[in-house]
């Protein structure tokens, strides 16, 4: 989840903004190493404070990024190499709906909870074995869907001048 508070200075690979949590840095099972991960550029990323962006929470509705049909399960299980009947499709798209039926209520305690603690938080980050930065977040991340990246603002507010 976001912190709070200012995450903890991330001092070697295995390491956490978080207050009780040490853990890889590196995402995927058995990619952590003690090499360079540039943990300046990742301790900089996590002391940017981040806001919702109420106004917007409150007029625009969460929508799911993808259609729930049996036809769109069948068309992405082929471009898997996976042929399913309409039956097995069936089954999928129930679990699908019933997965962001119980999402999306989470995602709006969550974003209430946040408000509530003073509308003011932080990601934390980590790389992939690339070497690509990864926001970590599950109801609150700059890198999930459109709505999810709409919905947070940078915490300390600067007029733009001089353009």
């Amino acid at each position: 989840p976001p912190m709070v508070c200012e995450p903890l200075e991330l001092e070697n690979n295995y390491d956490s903004g978080y207050l009780t949590i040490k853990e890889s840095l590196i995402s995927g099972k058995g990619n952590h190493h003690d090499g360079n991960i540039c943990l300046d550029v990742l301790n900089t990323l996590n002391k940017v404070k981040l806001k919702l962006d109420m106004d917007f929470l409150l007029t625009v509705e969460e929508e799911p990024s993808k259609e729930f049909t049996i036809e769109r399960v069948i068309k992405d299980g082929i471009e898997d190499g996976k042929y399913l009947t309409e039956a097995q499709a069936a089954v999928i798209v129930k679990t699908q709906l019933d997965n962001w039926h119980h999402f999306k209520p989470q995602s709006e305690k969550v974003y209430k909870l946040m408000y509530d603690l003073g509308n003011e938080f932080y990601l934390t980050h980590k790389v992939d074995k690339r070497g690509r930065i990864y926001a970590q977040g599950y109801h609150i991340s700059t890198q999930s869907t459109a709505f999810k990246k709409a919905c947070i603002e940078l915490a300390n507010e600067e007029l733009v001048t001089g353009i």
